[in-house]
């Protein structure tokens, strides 16, 4: 009996861990070094998506940069604002 209930509480630690290491990535300042939308091999079609949840009570403001190669005094920018709750999906 010990042994069972032994085996059913590393089960359930091993579970509630699981669920911690899948959270998603949370910061102010996000790099993505390589996006775009290429044909590859036919019929394969390279593309990028990033999608952008606020979990917050108000409205987040989100700026997207595109920064080529060399410097980058005045990059092109898209800004979006996302809904409590919501999350964007932007595909290039």
């Amino acid at each position: 009996m010990k042994k069972a209930v032994v085996a059913t509480f590393m089960v359930m630690a091993i579970g509630l861990w699981a669920q911690v290491a899948l959270a998603g990535f949370s910061g102010t300042d996000l790099f993505l070094p390589s996006v775009g939308a290429k044909p590859g091999v036919a019929p394969a079609i390279w593309y990028t998506t990033v999608y952008v949840h606020n979990p917050n009570p108000t409205a987040a403001n989100v700026t997207f940069y595109l920064l080529e190669r060399q410097a980058n005094p005045s990059p092109m920018s898209y800004t979006d604002t996302i809904q409590p709750g919501d999350t964007a999906k932007y595909d290039n």
